[in-house]
Formats: C-alpha cells, sequence, structure tokens
C-alpha cells in the first residue's frame, strides 16, 4: 500500500505535479485565480519557480536539483541555482523539454535530447505517425509513445546505442525516431538527423541567459 499526499499550493484552485527525484523533491506547476505558477516542493517547503514574467511549468529535475520545463509560449527553461537558462531545440518552433538525468541530458517533448556537450539527437521511430517523449533516467534511456500508421498507440524505450558511423541513433530493438503528423510538424518537429543545420560549434547558443520581456510601459493618454 502507499500512502497519497495531495499536493494543493496555498492559493491554488488546481495543481498538477510534473516530476521527483530521488530525495523526493516535486516539482509542478499550479493555477491561482490570478494565474499559473510553478513550484518546487521539498519536504513539504514550497519554492516557486518562474521564468521572470512568464506562467511556467516545470515538468522534470534530475538528483542535482537542476528543472526543465516551459512557459505558457512553448519557451523551454533550465532553472540551476536560482539560475534561468532558455533551452532551444533548433527546428522546434514550440519547445517543451521533458525531463533531465544527472549527466544534464535534456528530452524534448517531441523526441529530441540534448546532451550535455549541446548536441541534439532524435530518437527515429520507423512507421510513427505522431510521437511524444515524457522522461530520461540516468542512463540515457528515454520512455514515451507513439502512434502508427495503423492509428494504435504504443510506448516505447529508446535506449543508446553505439555510433555506428557519423549519426548517433536511439534504439528499441528497432530503430526509433521523433515525428510528428504533418500538421503538428512546424510547431513540434525535431530535426531528422543528429546536429541537422546546426554543429557543435553553434550548439552552445541553444542554451542562453533568460532574457525577461521589459514591462510594458503606461497607455498613452487619450488626445482631446
Amino acid at each position: 500500500a502507499r500512502g497519497i499526499t495531495v499536493l494543493h499550493p496555498p492559493g491554488s484552485v488546481s495543481s498538477v505535479a510534473g516530476g521527483i527525484n530521488d530525495s523526493g523533491q516535486i516539482v509542478g506547476y499550479f493555477y491561482t485565480s490570478g494565474g499559473e505558477h510553478g513550484f518546487l516542493n521539498t519536504n513539504g517547503i514550497l519554492t516557486i519557480i518562474d521564468v521572470p514574467g512568464l506562467p511556467t511549468q516545470p515538468r522534470g529535475l534530475n538528483n542535482g536539483g537542476q528543472i526543465v520545463g516551459s512557459t505558457s509560449s512553448y519557451e523551454g527553461f533550465l532553472y540551476t541555482n536560482g539560475a534561468y537558462t532558455s533551452v532551444h531545440f533548433p527546428g522546434v518552433r514550440n519547445s517543451v523539454p521533458m525531463g533531465i538525468n544527472y549527466a544534464g541530458q535534456i528530452v524534448e517533448l517531441a523526441g529530441c535530447v540534448l546532451d550535455a556537450g549541446r548536441e541534439f539527437t532524435p530518437i527515429l521511430i520507423p512507421g510513427s505517425q505522431l510521437s511524444a517523449s515524457f522522461g530520461i533516467n540516468n542512463a540515457g534511456q528515454v520512455a514515451g509513445e507513439f502512434i502508427d500508421s495503423s492509428g494504435r498507440l504504443h510506448g516505447f524505450v529508446a535506449t543508446p546505442v553505439p555510433e555506428p558511423a557519423s549519426t548517433l541513433l536511439l534504439a528499441l530493438g528497432v530503430l526509433v525516431a521523433c515525428t510528428f503528423s504533418k500538421s503538428r510538424a512546424a510547431a513540434f518537429a525535431c530535426p531528422r538527423r543528429k546536429n541537422a543545420a546546426f554543429g557543435r560549434a553553434s550548439a552552445p547558443s541553444a542554451l542562453v541567459p533568460w532574457q525577461a520581456a521589459p514591462a510594458p510601459g503606461p497607455a498613452p493618454r487619450a488626445s482631446g
């Protein structure tokens, strides 16, 4: 049997727990009558995790306390020791980082992995019409789901395999990859090959200090 603890941040009308690490720290987000906020729960002590000026949805954290997630406008972020960093997957218009492991590898909802060297690897699933990746463990294995050509939904685990040539693929017995339906491809699809349109030299630009949008100035007065 397991005891159930309801996470209900003060003032919230609803809440979502997105991830938990080995120390029992929990991240998630909640809604109030005034908006949406992220949180970190450490032994019952709540810390607000909000990207400056934006509604925030933390979705995963590692054992080092690093947190990943996205804003309401699908801008990915990495939170480390009180600092926010923008996480952008080249070729993915809407970025939703879902998990991070102790090595700092970040998995994107659309099926890409950003490693500590800031290289991107797509998860390729032949025959997939739509796929999503939800988490990554310390061994680099990625768990998610995909829809095949007949419309059936399947779960998958993608395990890193040795690099056969210049392309690193992830496998689950057969090689698997990140594909979305055409209607969503422009918004969420990952690049189809490793470092497509970007290389190691340019990859660090994927992580840049978060720049909050300037606060709007006062509304102009109507001329009489």
